[in-house]
């Protein structure tokens, strides 16, 4: 039980973690749609600017290249 007690900071701390890498793959997935519209900071990554770039790259004839930017928290009572 104190092993268990020990640990469950680190497990919440890695469930938070993989929730916020759950939704920066989202919001690749979103991007490569055509659909992004931003989403907070934590969630940019790398990979996003990646896929909002090739997306631009692919869709020269949009008026202004697609850009993150941030958005207001999920609803109240939304779940992934």
């Amino acid at each position: 039980m104190r092993r268990f007690l020990r640990l469950f900071p680190y497990v919440r701390q890695l469930e938070e973690e993989l929730e916020r890498e759950r939704l920066r793959l989202a919001a690749c997935g979103v991007a490569a749609l055509g659909y992004f519209d931003g989403c907070k900071p934590e969630y940019d990554s790398g990979s996003l600017q990646d896929v909002i770039r090739l997306w631009n790259k692919a869709h020269p004839d949009m008026e202004q290249p697609r850009q993150p930017r941030v958005i207001c928290n999920p609803p109240r009572g939304w779940t992934p």
